[in-house]
């Protein structure tokens, strides 16, 4: 996560935080997946496409 920020602060110099959202959203989606039994694989894959959306979102209402 801190590569993500530094990469968005000093080097593109545009600030966006949406590491800071996209990362516990992954991790509770795959939390929660996995504790209601479904496998680690699907609930990294559904994580992965849940902070794609996020980001996607993101970038949509931005302008």
């Amino acid at each position: 996560m801190a590569i993500g920020l530094f990469i968005t602060f000093r080097i593109l110099d545009f600030p966006d935080m949406t590491v800071e959202g996209s990362f516990p959203l992954g991790a509770v989606t795959a939390i929660s997946l996995i504790q209601s039994g479904h496998s680690t694989l699907y609930a990294l894959l559904i994580a992965f496409v849940f902070g794609c959306f996020l980001r996607l979102v993101k970038w949509i209402y931005r302008k």
